[in-house]
Formats: structure tokens, sequence, C-alpha cells
């Protein structure tokens, strides 16, 4: 190594010739080390202005999609209204329809009500009618069997007294038969017999309207 040494405790130093000597070693090394390094700036700058154009890229494809999610929730948000507005109406129609079934219901309840009504109150009028009619022609059936009980009491007094004349009119007889001869007793007794089986006919006969 070219070097002065110099007395008195003094460092060794290069001269520049070594220096120079040196650096012309380290120079392309130095140089090389530089180009790597611009060219590793290039890239980088370059890789950093891809990297900004995608970012700008994404940027706006994020803006033209949140522009398109923000319109197809606009969207979105129309058709629920409008679906609401429809259901809502379906829902007024359907208050409105069942309102008026049931007005018309109420009414034909109180149709049903009232026709019920004058069905029980007519026919509790033709039962009273009917039970007004039993009593009526159970008096007059009462009132044909006491009749008919009193003729047959009257036909009975009557038969009676037919009968014991019938009777008296026989035991007369036979008193007059006892009186008679016996040739003109049995003869007496047969007429006599006749008239008072003819008599007996017709007695009986009257009592009962044979003839």
């Amino acid at each position: 190594m070219n070097a002065i040494l110099r007395e008195d405790c003094e460092a060794p130093v290069l001269t520049n010739e070594a220096i120079e000597v040196h650096l012309s070693y380290l120079r392309p090394a130095i140089e090389a080390l530089t180009a790597k390094v611009d060219k590793a700036n290039e890239a980088r700058e370059a890789g950093d202005a891809m990297l900004a154009e995608k970012i700008d890229q994404a940027n706006k494809a994020r803006e033209a999609g949140d522009l398109m999610l923000a319109d197809k929730i606009d969207q979105a948000n129309k058709a629920r209204e409008a679906g609401d507005l429809m259901l809502a109406d379906k829902i007024d129609q359907a208050n409105r329809d069942r309102a008026a079934g049931d007005a018309m219901l109420a009414d034909k309840i109180d149709q049903a009500n009232k026709a019920r009504e004058a069905g029980d109150a007519m026919l509790a009028d033709k039962i009273d009618q009917a039970n007004k009619a039993r009593e009526a022609g159970d008096a007059m059936l009462s009132d044909k069997i006491d009749q008919a009980n009193r003729a047959r009491e009257a036909g009975d007094a009557v038969l009676a007294g037919k009968i014991d004349q019938a009777n008296n009119t026989l035991g007369d007889l036979s008193k007059v038969v006892n009186k008679i001869d016996n040739r003109q007793a049995a003869l007496l007794w047969v007429g006599g017999g006749l008239v008072a089986l003819i008599t007996i006919s017709i007695t009986v006969g009257k009592a009962f309207n044979w003839f």
C-alpha cells in the first residue's frame, strides 16, 4: 500500500494517487449499483404508476358500482313502496269487502230471525186455534154422549114400563083362564096365549121401535 508514514505519532494516510486507484476499482461497481438502483427506481416508479392507475380504475369501478348499487337500491325502494301501496290498497279493499259481507250477513240474520219470529207466531196461533177447536169438539162430543146417555136411560125406562105392562096383562089373562072350563079353558088358553103373544110382540115391537 502506497502511504506516507510520518513521525511524531501521525497516522498513516493514503496519497491521492492511491485513492484514485482505489476509486477506479470501486467506480464500476458503484456505477453498476447505481444503474441497478436507477433501474429499480424506474421499475418502482413504473409499478407505482401502474398501481396508481389500477387504484384509479378500481376507484372508478367502485364509484360506478356504488352508483349502480345506489340505483338498484332506489329501484328496489320504489318497487317496495309501490308494493306497499298495492298491498295497502288490497288490504283496504279486503276490509271494505269484509265490512260489506258482515253487513250483508247481519241483514240476512235479521231477516231470518224476523221470519222465524213470524213463523213462531203463526205456529203459536195455529196451535191455539187447534186447541180451541179440540176443546170445542171435546165439549160437543161430551154433550152428544150426555144426550145419548139420557136417551138410552129414557128408552130403558120406557122398555121397563112396557115389560111391566106385558107382565101385568099376562097375569090378568092367567087368572081369567083359570076360571074357565077345562075345554073352554084350553081353547081360551090357546087363544089367550095367542092374543098374549101377539100383544107381547106388539108391545115389545113398539118398545124397540120395530114397527
